[in-house]
């Protein structure tokens, strides 16, 4: 059987202004077991805004943006879309580890985002906004948080 690759996608409910030196770092891990393959962080050295429904963060790759990415240095911003890889045959545990200074509490974070699964033609496999009752948060100081996305992890490997 074919392994399943996969990549996460942190994505804006809503509009989110940004400015220079905001930041969002991410490390998945799998039943406490963590890969550079599913680590990833976008630092934006720019003014610009992300649209609600487009990418502000992604797995599997380091980034950062700067205003010469943009046609005269003005627009929308999007980050890059995730480097997928190997998923797990089982996994108990799912937690994404997020450090960030654009969200900086717990109500900011869980309504400001949405967590997207997606294959490696960049198609949204399983869509999880942060607000979902099952979406479990630790909030480990200002900027600092850990999700639990077990229960998606467990719906994706199911239809994979």
């Amino acid at each position: 059987m074919r392994a399943v690759r996969a990549g996460l996608e942190l994505v804006a409910e809503s509009a989110v202004i940004i400015t220079p030196g905001l930041h969002l770092i991410m490390e998945v891990t799998f039943d406490h077991q963590g890969s550079p393959a599913w680590s990833g962080s976008d630092t934006y050295l720019l003014n610009g805004t992300v649209l609600g429904g487009r990418r502000l963060a992604a797995s599997g790759r380091h980034r950062t943006y700067r205003d010469t990415s943009l046609p005269l240095g003005l627009g929308t911003v999007e980050a890059a879309p995730a480097v997928p890889a190997p998923l797990p045959d089982y996994v108990r545990r799912t937690r994404v580890r997020i450090q960030t200074n654009v969200f900086l509490d717990p109500g900011q974070l869980l309504a400001g985002l949405a967590a997207q699964w997606v294959d490696e033609a960049g198609r949204v496999i399983l869509d999880a906004p942060l607000r979902r009752p099952d979406v479990s948060l630790d909030w480990l100081g200002r900027g600092l948080f850990v999700l639990d996305l077990s229960d998606q992890m467990r719906t994706l490997l199911a239809r994979h």
